[in-house]
């Protein structure tokens, strides 16, 4: 059966896509090592820095879904959410400190505490019922493959 998304579904998807492949190569991969190996930071504080994030990122979400409603207009939140997040990425690597690379990371994760829920409603809003779990479901496998892909593109650059 050949289904037919509508094209803010397919262009979201493919924005999680890339933005998996950007995030887990860089902060999954090469971020812990950084932090260690040139900035010197303590292993505790490598936990802390990923954990402060996505508490961040969830305390966002909660935020920006509710203000999202209150506006009636997600597009900003989620294209905001989007800048945020990939104009801080490449920062990483001007940290001097690990606490400046936790700064950086905060800001990273509060982009994607901008756009996750209020991405969620714009799918949802532009399909229709039926349809939503398959457009849900393309979503999270572009998603997915963003990783997959980003482990590919770590292996073959080391």
């Amino acid at each position: 059966m050949s289904r037919r998304f509508p094209r803010s579904v397919v262009l979201l998807s493919w924005a999680n896509f890339f933005n998996d492949v950007a995030s887990e190569l860089l902060l999954k991969g090469a971020l812990p090592v950084f932090l260690v190996e040139v900035l010197g930071a303590p292993l505790v504080a490598v936990g802390f820095i990923d954990g402060a994030a996505e508490a961040l990122a969830t305390v966002i979400q909660l935020v920006s879904g509710w203000w999202a409603d209150r506006l009636g207009r997600c597009k900003p939140f989620v294209l905001g959410g989007y800048a945020l997040s990939n104009f801080t990425k490449p920062l990483l690597y001007l940290a001097g400190t690990w606490p400046q690379a936790l700064a950086i990371r905060l800001v990273d994760r509060a982009g994607k505490g901008l756009r996750a829920a209020t991405c969620d409603a714009m799918i949802a809003a532009a399909t229709p019922a039926e349809e939503r779990g398959a457009a849900f479901g393309l979503n999270h496998a572009m998603d997915s493959a963003g990783a997959v892909t980003s482990l590919l593109a770590g292996a073959l650059i080391i």
